[in-house]
This record gives structure tokens, C-alpha cells and sequence, in this order.
């Protein structure tokens, strides 16, 4: 509560006050023999506390979007707004609890009693609203929050302030529109469509649905064919308007044509309807649908039907218990009637689908099948005729696996409670209750008894089970976890001893488990868990979901789904709990403590991939409909508070299909993965890292060039490519069997053929056991990046390989990364307006360009229009410029890639937008770019400083510079630091050691005589200190190596030594070179200076606990008094 007085303030030294008012040091000392010096003195002057400071003002509906606050535009009320320190942290009030306010009825908020200090406001956003740009003007007029995350920049409070000029606009969100088309009740995309007699009456349905959040008006409905529907519709609640989740249905009356004649055969119309949504913005949707006619005056249709049965195939010489149901072959009899007028039309095709994901199929009437899988599928027939007429059935066929035939072995052992969670059975571990162990075959199929229901054992407190009487073959065992919050045990964390450890993974499935003669008793498969259970009240879940039409958004009549695996991993990403979504596609999390998480979504459902949907969608407004998963299935961090319920993170998942044109596979492998941008170009797909669409994937095998692999099945059509010395050919015979493409490279035959899809990703499925290799094409503008360990990529050639499917259900996952190169603009430059700047060396990573500070060469710079597609690159110039011409007015974002060796710095420091980085320091990227006509923004920037090594690579020497005045060469109890001595690194042969620019790496020791090197590569060093002048070095090594000195006497440097982490032992004792002297004193007085005039007047009193440290002149600590 004191500050110091003015110094040397009156001519009566013994009066006036002789501490510096900034460090409290008083001038130099010099002192004779027996000589006392009593007049050094130090005047205080008590404080008035500090004035609290304010931060606030208005939450406001942005109508124009202009981002200012235009007359007319009222504030919001009822707007959640949250106080943070300047690292984003809550700051809590007197209660301990975060500081959070709602705007008033005029939208306006205020926090006030604040210190100085670094805070930022976060504003949330209600429902229907986004935030508007950002610093679109005159500060006290735009809106300061960030449109992807609510919160202001740091603002800086000083002492007694008022800051109320930090607002929010929010404008409202855009509206959808969904329209379903169905002739006579039936949706029919694509032809044929129902088949309805010409003359006859057609109906046209048409279901107009608003799956946003804000109502629609001005609905109109077109028919391309019937012209303008006329309403009312049905389901209208009176308003007028199309409320959120509301559907009306429309209908149009008309007479089936007859359509030999039209395309197809089919008639097609399409439906287009419009409406206003709340910011005057008109949203569309069209639908189509189609129908087949049949002569008139008859009633002409056909009935198909079919019936099946089952027989049994013998197994292959030498094969020991084959999978009872590669053995079952079940047979389909087709049959179809037809009315009188078609009397004598034959059948031309027999088309069938079993269910299993392999399509329609051209079989014949009497196919058979053997289905993989013990499940219900849908089996349909299509019948068409040979005027064009069709018919189509569907049936449900039930497959069941029979059991297994009686035999010798036996699976089994125990299940433990791992309180120590180490994965191994340890001393006093006991036997778990109420955990449910499946016995299944090699490909997951629960194994049934002689009940006839599948065999499943529930373990009792021993934790023991046994599956006996079991016949040679396959197997794996699946353990469920009991009640309660029980996590698996690491797996296989024993090595060496396969008795001690557990053995499923997360799935909660073990590995293969082979039963034969010499190994019919297999004892040894054991499954631990530990208890995790939490002391919280908070919960995180949601809801996985199949996103049919791939907009990233669950829409009304998307399904959930169910079984997909979900992970909680605490925040450095180590597994909490897991959890299998339910019969809805539903899970959830309970009794969480306050804390940050993860959660990791699978990507695999009743034996189907799948690759995940686009990410937070609009810009993350829409988080309780929206996708959470990254590309790789794992959410952003989830902070979460105490007792609060976070429900809004999903995942939505596109089940991937592919087209065949090789050999049809009846394996169970697969080979999936990514394409990605690798814009770090390490070889990973990290977090952010975006997906390559259109890059051709081609799955080869081995055979000969030029050999042709016979399938059942239509003949594909010829083709012809050369590529880089790679051909594909037909055969040439027109023999009516169909061909597999081959390549020429090797001895490789291609068999099969597919294209990433938007989010990069592609797939193979339904593999056999066996090799294959994968060969890439790069699109235009793309080269292959450096290939991820372990993908074996050849670049030059674009094949990877040799990649094994050793098991029949074998999984592999094979990304591969590009890197983009500099190209002409995509598409013609129409446009009149430029976006350009710099890129440059922020040395002192202040976020300003400052005097002296140059550009960085070969930067790349793309840019994109706002739906992410790419419009140009660029690189920098020698001066670190880069320039956009031509372009037309619209959306804009511009991304920045950095040479090697360089990090983002700071972004948005200071008042001058020109003078700032405008790039996000984690992606690179820029806010949105609203570009007019003939307008030139010269202002987008991003600045970039060097980095001497990446942070897993590097560490940190130090430690300790110390006064030793017993000169015993240990620091102890009561020795004080020297600081301000110069510390420096050097090589094993005693050179001074440079940063990346050159600069040598060295520095001084603090107040406390503390010093650190950091960022330093492992390798071999010496430390180097300079002694100070007066001072000396004491022995090194005199003892215990965190409290002895390791600097020689006369060189004052360690002996080389290896860096192979953090080392914080290196240490340099120091004492003065003392001789023989006189002794003198050195006193005085402190006192409360109360009218502040530098001079000790009468009836100032003395202050008393003010510590005096007395300093030598090199400013090391020669003692210390207190008054």
C-alpha cells in the first residue's frame, strides 16, 4: 500500500529521501574504514486503493448485416454474456462463481468493480441468430465479437477505466426448404416408377417441409409439366406461414399418357417450390418423380413372386470345421402372372437383390446364394417383361447360423477387477461379477447352442467361464462390461506372458482364438476392467445419425444408428469410458466431473462403413442439428462446467458404397482411408487437414498383363487410358463374358475401381484374403506429399503396397496425403476488383509489421471463394507481396501456407488492419472477404516468425547461478541467486551455438538467479558462465548433484554432456574474492513521508517491517535489514 517519495527532494541530505522511486536502490555507496554513514533514508507514501474499472454496452439485430448499428436497429434482450481473463478463462466473482450477465430490455450489459488487468467478453447466441461481421467501422457503432466464436480481442483495463464501447450485432439465420414428390403415393425418383394404365387418373403429392429454425413465406409450388399448384395445402396451422418442422402437402389431378415414346419409356415432371425465410432471402428446392403407362382398356400388369429353400454343399477335402454357413446354399424359384392383355409376353429378365449391399443383379428365375451372415435381409425380384412391362416383390429371408457340431476343445479363463488399471493380473485382484462373455465365430456372429440361442456365459464373483465341447476352428470371445461406469484394461500390457494380461480392445472382442489338434484347450483368454466412476453431476451425448442427402444437418426423416462405438477421452486424449450407440443411435455419458473432453465416433455399423458427414455445418450455428466429428471422428474440446448437461455432440455418418469392375469379392476384408491436403506436410492427416475429392483409386492384384478375369454378370463397357505409362484395355473378344481392366505395371491386375468422394474419402470392400496394392491418381494441381510411414507409396508411380489381408475380416486403413501446386486461376477472371498484401518476418512476434521487419519468399497464398472452393494461388515475391487481380465481387477467404521453419504469430494485434496478421495462427486462414465491384482491399496480411525446432523434439537446460558465502560449493539454506550473470551454450568442441537467424544462443540469469535455455535440439553440449567482476567459481562437483556447483574454477564451463530432455541440473556456485578489510556501517531511516515532499519533516514517524538489502557495487546481495 506504499509508494516511494520523491528522491533527493531538499538540500538536508539527513532529511530528504534517498531511494530511487522505481527500484527502491539508493545512488552507490562508497565507504571508508570505521567510517559510518547514518543519513541514507527512504520516504513512503501510503496509497489510496485503486478505481474499479467498467466493460460493456450492446447487444443489437444487425437488420442490413452492414455490421454497423444503424438508426432503427433495436437492441436484444435476454442475451447471455460471459466475463474471461485474458486467456480465455472465466473469471469468477466474490462467490467463486463465473461472472456472466444478460442484456437488459434495451440489449445493453455491464461488468463492473473490475481491476486492470487483460479480460475478453464471449456473447452467446440465441436461437435463430448468427453473429454479424466483425470491425466493420467506427468502433463504437460495429460489432466486435468474432462470428465463429462469439468473443471480443484481449481488451486492456486499466485501473479506474470505463471500456463501453464493446458490442455484438447478430442477425438472423437463413431459412430451408425440403419438397418430397410422389406420383399416385409413391416417391420415384427414377424410373420406371408405378406403372398406371393410360387414360387413368394420376396423383400428384407434393410435401413442401421447413427443416430450419425461422418460418417461411410467400410459398409458391411449380410443376414444370402442370404449372403453378394451387393450395390451400394440408397441414397449414392457420398462420399462413411455414413454421419450422411444419409440412403441407399440395396435390395435382392428371391422365396417364401413354410413354413408348418418351425418353426412357417414363414420364417425368419435376417440382420446383420457393419461399421468403426471415431475412427476406428466397430459398428453393425441386424434386422429381416419374411413372410407366400401360395400354389402355385392360388393366396390363404383372405379379412377380418367389419362393426359396435350403440344401447343403459338402466342404472342401481337408478342411477342419468350415463356417457352417459357407455351406449353406439357399435356392430362389421366381414365378410371375400376368393379366389376359398380356397374355404370351415373355419374361426378358430376372433381376435379383439379396440385401447384402451387392445391388440388383441379373440372375436368372432359379438363382442360388450364399449369404455371409447370420441376419434377416430383404430379398426382392424384378421382373421385366419383354414389351417393357415390370414387376417387382420383396420378402424377408431369415438366415441363421446352425450350430457348431459337438467336439473337443474349450475356450475360457477370467475375467478380474484391475483396481490398479495396469492390464495385468496382480496379486489380490479378484474375480468380476455380472460381466456377460459371447462366444462368436470369426466373423462376429454370436455362435448358437443347442437351444438354439446363441451361447452366452454371465460370470459370477470367482469371474471364471468356460465354452467347452467346441469343434476345430475360428473363434473369438466377446466380454460386455457389467453395470456401472467399468472400463477394459489396457490390452496385451503383459509381454511374454499371455496368462496374465487382458486380451480385448475397446470393441470388447479378442483377437482370433484357434482351435486344433495340439491346441484344443485354449485357457488363457482373460478380460480386466477397472472402475472409473466419476463423483459429477454432468453429462455429454447425443446422437449418431445416418445423413442421407450429405448436408451435415439432421433432417426430419433421417433414421439414427445404432451399434457405432463411442469413445470418452479425457484431455490428453486417454479413454475414460466407452459406450455402443443404442437401438436410436442415441448415447450418453453420465456423473462427469467439471473438466475437458473428447469424444471419438467409429465409423462402422452392422458390418458397413462409413465415412463421417461435414463438420459443424453454418458455420457451428446450428449445434443441436449439426455434426460434431472431424474428418477422423473426433470432436473439437468439450469444456464442460459443473452439473451441466452438454447434449448437442453428434455425429452424422454416409455409409459408403462403391462400383465394381473386377471380380465380385465375397470376403469380408476391407481397405479404406483418405486422401487428404497435407498442408504440414508430415505425412499425417491431423485435425483441420481437409479431404481431396476426384482422386482415381484403383485396387490391383496380382495376375498377369494383360489377363482378363472372367465374372458373372453384365460385360463392362470398353475403355482406354495412358498415364504415365500406365494403359487400361478391354480384351477385344465379344464373347459375352465380362473383363477385369488391367494395368500395366508388373504382374498387377486392376480389379477394382473407385473416386474420393468430397471429403476425400474412398473404399474397398468385401475382400478376400490375399495382396493388393492400391494405385492414386492426383488430380490436376496436386503431387503426392511424403507418404505416411508404413503406406509403402511409391510417388513416381502412385502405388502402394504390397497391402495383406491375412484374415477374412481383416481391416486396413491407408491415408495418403498431397500437397498443392501453384496453378492459373480456376475458371475465367470476369471481375474488376483485387485482394492482395504481404506476408512478413514478425522478429518480435508483436503482430505488427514494424520498421525493419522484411517479407517472406515463397509463401503460398490460395484463394477461396466462401462455398471452399478454390479460385487461385499465388506465392510471395522476393519482398514477401502477393497480389489477386480480375476477380468479380463476391465472398472471399484467403489461405496462407508458410516456408519451412516458420509459425503463424499473433493475429488481429492493434487498431491498424493494415498493419496486423490477418491469418488464424493454428490454420492459416482468414476471416470471410466481402468484396464490391471495382473495390481494392490492399490490408489482408500474415506474419510469420522462425522457429528453431519443432517442440517434440526439443528441450530446456538450466538452472541455478548462487552466491555460496560459506563457500562449502553447495547451495544452502538462505544463499541467494546472482542475477543479471550471462549464460551460454556451446557445442562439444566449445563453439558458441546460433539460432535459425543466426543469433547466439545465450542468456542471464533473473533476480532470483535462475536461467533457462530453451527450445534446445538433443544433441551434446557445454554450458558456459560468465563469472561477474569480484567473483569467483567454487569447486565443482563437491557433492549432491542438484545442490553442487558444475562449472570448472578457471573456465566457468561444464564438462559436454547429452541432452536427452529436460535438464534443469546445471548449476555455478560463486563467491567474492575476499581480503582483509576494515569494517564500516552503512544506516538509516525509513518514514512515512505524509505530505509527499521528499524531506523528513517533524512528526513524521518511522515505517516499520520495510526490508533494506545492502548491494555491493556489482549489485550481487551483501546482507539485508529490516526497520
Amino acid at each position: 500500500d506504499y509508494t516511494f517519495t520523491g528522491k533527493d527532494a531538499g538540500g538536508n541530505d539527513a532529511k530528504d529521501s534517498d531511494a530511487d522511486l522505481t527500484t527502491g536502490r539508493t545512488a552507490k555507496i562508497t565507504l571508508k574504514a570505521e567510517e559510518k554513514q547514518l543519513q541514507w533514508d527512504a520516504g513512503m507514501i501510503k496509497q489510496a486503493p485503486p478505481a474499479a474499472g467498467q466493460i460493456g454496452d450492446l447487444v443489437w439485430e444487425d437488420k442490413n448485416g452492414n455490421g454497423l448499428q444503424d438508426g432503427g436497429e433495436a437492441g436484444l434482450k435476454d442475451v447471455t454474456v460471459k466475463l474471461l481473463d485474458g486467456t480465455g478463462k472465466p473469471v469468477n466473482d466474490a462467490a467463486g462463481k463465473p461472472r456472466e450477465v444478460k442484456t437488459d430490455a434495451n440489449g445493453e450489459y455491464l461488468f463492473d468493480n473490475l481491476a486492470a488487468g487483460d479480460y475478453i467478453v464471449e456473447f452467446s447466441l440465441p436461437k435463430d441468430y448468427t453473429f454479424t461481421k466483425k470491425d466493420a467501422g467506427d468502433d463504437t457503432k460495429d460489432s466486435d465479437a468474432d462470428q465463429a466464436t462469439g468473443r471480443t480481442a484481449k481488451i486492456t483495463l486499466k485501473a479506474g477505466e470505463k471500456q463501453l464501447q464493446w458490442d455484438a450485432g447478430l442477425v438472423k439465420t437463413a431459412g430451408q426448404i425440403a419438397v418430397t414428390k410422389k406420383t399416385n403415393g409413391q416417391v420415384a425418383k427414377n424410373p420406371p416408377g408405378p406403372t398406371i394404365k393410360v387414360g387413368d387418373k394420376v396423383t400428384w403429392t407434393y410435401e413442401v417441409t421447413n427443416p430450419g429454425t425461422g418460418q417461411l413465406t410467400n410459398v409458391k409450388v411449380t410443376d414444370d409439366k402442370a404449372g403453378p399448384i394451387a393450395g390451400p395445402p394440408t397441414g397449414d396451422d392457420g398462420n399462413g406461414k411455414l413454421d419450422p418442422g411444419e409440412t403441407w402437402t399440395y396435390t395435382k389431378d392428371d391422365t396417364a399418357k401413354d410413354t413408348s415414346g418418351m425418353p426412357g419409356g417414363s414420364y417425368k415432371n419435376t417440382v420446383t417450390v420457393t419461399a421468403d425465410d426471415q431475412t427476406a432471402k428466397q430459398v428453393t428446392a425441386t424434386d422429381v418423380s416419374h411413372y410407366t403407362s400401360s395400354p389402355a382398356g385392360g388393366g396390363c400388369a404383372c405379379t412377380a413372386d418367389f419362393t426359396s429353400y435350403i440344401s447343403h454343399r459338402a466342404p472342401p477335402a481337408g478342411a477342419q470345421n468350415p463356417d457352417p454357413l459357407s455351406l449353406t446354399i439357399y435356392h430362389f424359384q421366381g414365378s410371375v402372372q400376368t393379366s389376359n392383355c398380356l397374355a404370351g409376353v415373355a419374361p426378358a429378365k430376372w433381376e435379383w437383390d439379396f440385401g447384402d449391399g451387392k445391388g440388383w443383379q441379373d440372375l436368372g428365375q432359379n438363382p442360388t446364394h450364399t449369404f455371409a451372415t447370420a441376419k434377416t435381409y430383404d430379398v426382392k425380384l424384378r421382373v421385366t417383361l419383354s414389351n417393357g412391362v415390370t414387376c417387382e416383390v420383396m420378402k424377408k429371408v431369415t438366415v441363421e447360423a446352425p450350430p457348431l457340431p459337438e467336439g473337443k476343445g474349450s475356450i475360457g479363463d477370467f475375467v478380474w477387477n484391475d483396481k490398479n488399471e495396469n492390464g495385468k493380473q496382480d496379486s489380490g485382484e479378484k474375480g468380476l461379477a455380472g460381466v456377460v462373455v459371447t462366444l462368436l465365430d470369426k466373423n462376429d456372429n454370436p455362435i448358437n447352442g443347442e437351444n438354439g440361442q446363441p451361447r452366452r456365459i454371465t460370470t459370477k464373483e470367482d469371474g471364471k467361464y468356460v465354452f467347452d465341447k467346441l469343434p476345430e476352428g475360428k473363434y473369438r470371445v466377446m466380454f460386455d462390461p457389467p453395470q456401472g461406469n467399468w472400463i477394459y484394461s489396457p490390452m496385451d500390457n503383459v509381454p511374454n506372458d499371455d496368462n496374465l494380461d487382458s486380451d480385448p480392445g475397446i470393441s470388447g472382442r479378442t483377437g482370433i482364438i484357434v482351435i486344433k489338434e495340439g491346441a484344443l484347450v485354449q485357457s488363457n483368454w482373460d478380460a480386466g476392467f477397472y472402475n472409473h466412476a466419476m463423483q459429477g453431476t454432468g453429462q455429454i451425448g447425443d446422437l449418431v445419425w445416418e445423413d442421407e442427402n450429405e448436408n451435415g444437418i439432421q433432417d426430419g426423416t433421417e433414421k439414427g444408428v445404432s451399434g457405432v462405438s463411442v469413445t470418452l477421452m479425457d484431455d490428453k486424449l486417454m479413454q475414460i469410458y466407452a459406450a455402443t450407440t443404442d437401438a436410436n443411435g442415441k448415447y450418453l455419458f453420465t456423473d462427469l466431473t467439471a473438466g475437458d473432453y473428447y469424444v471419438v465416433f467409429g465409423h462402422r455399423a452392422a458390418q458397413r462403413d462409413a465415412k463421417f458427414t461435414r463438420q459443424n455445418v453454418d458455420a457451428n450455428t446450428k449445434d443441436d442439428i449439426d455434426s460434431d466429428a472431424s474428418m477422423i471422428g473426433r470432436t473439437d474440446k468439450i469444456t464442460l462446467q459443473d452439473n451441466q448437461k452438454q447434449l448437442q455432440w453428434d455425429a452424422g455418418l454416409i455409409f459408403i458404397t462403391q462400383t465394381t469392375i473386377g471380380p465380385i469379392f465375397q470376403g469380408q476384408g476391407s481397405i479404406t482411408g483418405v486422401t487428404f491436403d497435407d498442408r504440414n506436410g508430415n505425412g499425417v492427416l491431423d485435425e483441420g487437414e481437409s479431404g481431396v475429392s476426384a482422386v482415381g483409386v484403383t485396387l490391383l492384384a496380382g495376375g498377369a498383363p494383360g489377363e482378363s478375369i472372367p465374372e458373372t454378370g453384365k460385360r463392362s463397357s470398353a475403355f482406354e487410358r495412358e498415364t504415365s505409362g500406365r494403359t487400361y484395355s478391354d480384351d477385344g473378344r465379344s464373347d459375352g463374358i465380362s473383363f477385369a481392366v488391367v494395368t500395366d505395371v508388373g504382374s498387377l491386375t486392376a480389379v477394382n475401381k473407385t473416386t474420393t468422394d468430397e471429403r476425400g474419402a474412398y473404399a474397398f470392400t468385401n475382400l478376400t484374403i490375399g495382396e493388393y496394392y492400391l494405385m492414386f491418381d492426383p488430380p490436376e494441381g496436386y503431387t503426392f506429399a511424403i507418404p505416411e510411414e508404413g503406406s509403402e507409396l511409391d510417388p513416381e508411380t502412385g502405388i502402394a503396397g504390397p497391402i495383406e489381408i491375412v484374415e477374412n475380416d481383416t481391416k486396413i486403413t491407408l491415408n495418403i496425403g498431397f500437397n498443392r501446386t501453384p496453378g492459373p486461376t480456376v475458371g475465367p477472371a470476369v471481375g474488376n476488383s483485387t485482394i492482395g498484401d504481404l506476408v512478413w518476418n514478425d522478429t518480435n512476434g508483436n503482430g505488427i509489421q514494424d520498421e525493419g521487419e522484411g517479407g517472406v519468399a515463397d509463401a503460398t497464398v490460395e484463394l477461396y471463394y466462401a462455398n471452399e472452393t478454390l479460385a487461385n494461388s499465388t506465392t510471395t515475391d522476393p519482398d514477401g507481396a502477393y497480389l489477386f487481380t480480375a476477380l468479380p465481387a463476391g465472398e472471399y477467404y484467403l489461405v496462407f501456407g508458410l516456408p519451412e521453419g516458420f509459425n503463424f504469430t499473433i493475429a488481429d494485434q492493434g487498431a491498424d488492419d493494415a498493419t496486423d496478421s490477418d491469418a488464424d495462427p493454428a490454420t492459416g486462414r482468414t476471416a470471410n472477404i466481402t468484396l464490391a465491384e471495382n473495390e481494392t482491399q490492399l490490408d489482408w496480411d500474415a506474419g510469420a516468425n522462425l522457429t528453431a525446432a519443432e517442440a517434440a523434439e526439443t528441450a530446456t537446460i538450466g538452472d541455478f547461478v548462487w552466491n555460496d558465502t560459506n563457500g562449502n560449493a553447495l547451495q544452502d539454506e538462505g544463499e541467494a541467486g546472482v542475477s543479471g550473470v550471462t549464460v551460454r551454450l556451446l557445442d562439444e568442441n566449445g563453439d558458441q551455438v546460433t539460432d535459425a537467424a543466426g543469433t547466439a544462443v545465450e542468456t542471464t540469469t533473473g533476480e532470483d538467479g535462475r536461467y533457462a535455455l530453451e527450445g534446445v535440439v538433443g544433441t551434446t553440449y557445454i554450458i558456459e558462465v560468465v563469472a561477474p567482476d569480484g567473483l569467483t567459481f567454487v569447486t565443482p562437483d563437491a557433492g549432491d548433484d542438484t545442490r553442487d556447483s558444475d562449472v570448472g574454477v578457471e573456465t566457468g564451463r561444464t564438462e559436454p554432456f547429452v541432452l536427452a530432455g529436460d535438464d534443469l541440473t546445471r548449476d555455478a556456485g560463486l563467491n567474492a574474492t575476499v581480503t582483509e578489510a576494515e569494517t564500516a556501517t552503512v544506516g538509516g531511516v525509513a518514514w512515512n513521508d505524509t505530505n509527499a515532499d521528499g524531506a523528513r519533516d517533524a512528526g513524521e514517524a518511522g515505517v516499520l517491517g520495510v526490508a533494506v538489502t545492502l548491494l555491493g557495487a556489482d549489485g550481487t546481495d551483501a546482507g539485508t535489514a529490516t526497520t
